[in-house]
């Protein structure tokens, strides 16, 4: 897949029907790059709810002031909520834009929480 698609080529179709699914599914091929940065995007994402709320139950303090909050609210349901929306968030901008720049989201998205676990498992064991 050496062609790169521009924004107008990813954006959803104006006329919505009850294949929908399908238009986009053939206006977005997925390439191995593509699919792998979201796979490494979603097991990290995965893993810091899991590690932060290992940490949780060790006695640890969530580090992220807006996070801290819902955990303290919500429990672990709130880290969860918030991480879904950060996904959300990355899923739209990674469709709207050009597939170049929707690798560098993803892989700045991955890279962060890749770190944040790496993170959360020093803190744990060596708590």
């Amino acid at each position: 897949m050496g062609d790169q698609q521009t924004a107008t080529g990813r954006t959803v179709p104006t006329r919505w029907s009850i294949d929908a699914t399908s238009r986009i599914e053939q206006s977005v091929p997925l390439s191995t790059l593509t699919i792998g940065l979201w796979t490494t995007v979603f097991a990290a994402s995965a893993l810091d709810i899991l590690t932060t709320a290992i940490g949780l139950r060790l006695g640890l303090s969530e580090g992220n002031a807006l996070a801290r909050g819902l955990v303290e609210t919500l429990g672990t349901p709130g880290l969860a909520g918030l991480k879904l929306a950060a996904l959300a968030v990355l899923a739209v901008t990674w469709y709207l834009v050009d597939e170049r720049r929707g690798h560098a989201a993803l892989a700045g998205f991955g890279g962060v929480t890749v770190i944040v676990v790496v993170v959360n498992i020093v803190t744990i064991t060596t708590a």
